[in-house]
Formats: C-alpha cells, sequence, structure tokens
C-alpha cells in the first residue's frame, strides 16, 4: 500500500515532464516556421524593446477611463521589476500581463499564457486593469477580492465564461457558486489590498505608455495587442534568459 503515493507522485512528475516537452518541442516548431519579430528599442524603461502585434481593446473616448480617477505615481528605475513581476522569479521567464474582463482580444491571449504557466515555461503576473468602464472595473476589484480568500482562479473562471453585469446580485450568486464568503467579498472589493493593486496596475502601464488591453511584457519585451501562439513561441525563445533583477 504503501507504493501507491509514490507510483502517483512519480506518474504527475512524468505527466509534467511530458508537458514540458510538447510546450517545448511546440515553440521549436513554430520558431522554423515563424519570421524573427521585429523589435523597436524603447528609450524609458532603458533596456526594452517593443512590439506592436494583433488586435486590442480600448474604450471609446478615454483609453483610461475606468481608472481616469487614479492618482498617477511614477514607478522608478528601482521598483520596476518587483511592480511588474510581483509573482518575483519563479521557473520560466517572468511574464506580466495586462488584463480587462471586458476586453474580448484578452481571452485567447490569456489561455495561452496559463497554460504555458501551468507547464512551468512561465511565471505570471496578472494585473488587473479595468480601463473599458466602471463594469470592467466592478469586475477586476470582485476578482481581487477573491484572490483575497484564495478564490481568484474559480472566480475568474466563472467570469470568464459569459457575458455579465457585475452588480450586487450577480456577485453574490457568483461568490456562492465559487465558494466565497460572499458578504467580505463585496467589503473587501474597496479593501486597501485592491486598491494597491489597481493603482499599481495603472503606474507600472503609465511607465510604459500602455493604452490598451492586452498588453503583455515577456522579459524585456513589450507587446500591446493579442499574441499569437507563433510570435510567442518565438519571444520566449529570444527572452529564455531574461531576468528583471
Amino acid at each position: 500500500m504503501e507504493s501507491l503515493p509514490k507510483k502517483g507522485k512519480a506518474t504527475r512528475m512524468l505527466a509534467g515532464f511530458l508537458g514540458m516537452l510538447v510546450f517545448y518541442v511546440g515553440v521549436q516548431w513554430a520558431i522554423n516556421r515563424t519570421a524573427a519579430p521585429e523589435w523597436v528599442p524603447l528609450d524609458d524603461p532603458a533596456g526594452y524593446r517593443m512590439l506592436t502585434t494583433g488586435a486590442v481593446s480600448r474604450g471609446a473616448f478615454d483609453p483610461l477611463v475606468g481608472l481616469s480617477t487614479r492618482e498617477v505615481r511614477p514607478v522608478g528605475d528601482d521598483r520596476l521589476c518587483e511592480a511588474l513581476f510581483f509573482e518575483g522569479t519563479g521557473p520560466g521567464v517572468p511574464v506580466a500581463y495586462f488584463t480587462d474582463f471586458f476586453c474580448p482580444n484578452c481571452r485567447k491571449t490569456e489561455a495561452m499564457l496559463a497554460e504555458a504557466a501551468q507547464i512551468g515555461a512561465i511565471t505570471l503576473s496578472r494585473h488587473d486593469w479595468p480601463i473599458l468602464g466602471q463594469a470592467s472595473e466592478q469586475a477586476a476589484r470582485a476578482h481581487l477580492a477573491a484572490g483575497l480568500q484564495n478564490g481568484e482562479i474559480a472566480f475568474r473562471t466563472r467570469l470568464l465564461r459569459a457575458a455579465f453585469v457585475p452588480d450586487e446580485t450577480y456577485l453574490r450568486d457568483l461568490s456562492v457558486s465559487a465558494g466565497l464568503d460572499a458578504d467580505r467579498l463585496l467589503a473587501d472589493m474597496t479593501s486597501p489590498e485592491v486598491e494597491d493593486h489597481l493603482d499599481r496596475a495603472q503606474n507600472v502601464a503609465d511607465r510604459f505608455g500602455f493604452y490598451a488591453t492586452p498588453s503583455t511584457v515577456i522579459g524585456k519585451t513589450v507587446i500591446i495587442g493579442a499574441l499569437d501562439a507563433k510570435t510567442f513561441a518565438a519571444i520566449l525563445t529570444a527572452e529564455a534568459q531574461a531576468s528583471c533583477r
């Protein structure tokens, strides 16, 4: 009977290894079929380079409409890495992802990044950056509040499944379905932790000059627009040794 846990652990390790192998074989295949991306060096922040790629989502008038009341506090070079890659160093390439729940161009990119993070190809820092209006900000606040109960993954999965209006009734029902305390979630939506995340997202986005979602920083490569698998594979290879610190 004692061999069963060991066997299960070995099976999981083998599955993880095979997942990594399949991912990297796919990366190499994609690179061999794709011309190298063309980057433009950024003057500020120094050391980064820009790539404009697929479709973007932004407000009809002011691209910062959801966050326009927030005070912009410049992020200095000494704090940029920590603010950008707040999940810290881990396996794979550091990736920071700026997204909005009402951004239709974000979902495929988010799914691709989540898969890469799951197999250890990247360490993903997800920035909720609600720029598409009040409903976007409410959804972001609710998602971040769910994270204070360690329920952000289940909550995010439900938010991404269908169109929704994030009013109190919807958020209560969603909290219950995700096994969370609804009263606490609603209260935590205006907590200092949630405010800090939203402030950081705005201030880092401002430092890079982001104007739309999705926006992504992979190592030292800055991308505005939806990512396709081939471009993602080429950038990952180019940034394989990237370290912000």
